[in-house]
């Protein structure tokens, strides 16, 4: 059965896309000397944003990170086993949703404080040296190899 079109390449992805575009622009002028390097925030976040929301679990909600409706575009491929999405659906809004993710992890770390990044980078560090993580990553390749050479 083939699926029907459900996904597009939705406006909080383009408009955080194209508003980065900008801003590189902008930042590599400043290093040729056009102008002055200006900080990376996108232009929907507000100060109320900056220094309270952005504490929160939750902060980002009513930004450009907002992924509810790209995520909704995804719950719908697989709502109806008659209508789903298509496989272009599922892999172009999960790339979507990773990328917004991604990008606002990163604005976040960015605007975090010295203890907590510190923190955070020590305790990464740490359980990534000491427990499974790689190794885990290591069997989950191999299984996945194997596994798709089983006919």
């Amino acid at each position: 059965m083939q699926g029907t079109k459900k996904g597009d390449v939705l406006p909080p992805f383009t408009t955080r896309l194209r508003e980065l575009k900008r801003q590189a622009e902008a930042q590599a002028n400043a290093f040729k000397g056009d102008g002055a390097r200006v900080w990376n925030i996108p232009e929907d976040i507000t100060a109320t944003h900056l220094f309270a929301d952005i504490r929160s679990l939750h902060g980002a909600k009513d930004t450009g990170y907002d992924r509810t409706t790209i995520n909704n575009r995804y719950e719908l491929c697989f709502q109806s086993a008659d209508d789903p999405g298509t496989v272009g659906d599922v892999i172009g809004l999960k790339l979507e949703m990773d990328y917004l993710a991604a990008a606002e992890r990163a604005f976040r770390f960015r605007h975090a404080s010295t203890p907590r990044l510190l923190t955070h980078a020590a305790c990464r560090r740490w359980f990534q040296a000491k427990g499974p993580v790689f190794a885990f990553i290591e069997e989950a390749v191999g299984n996945a190899i194997q596994a798709g050479a089983v006919v």
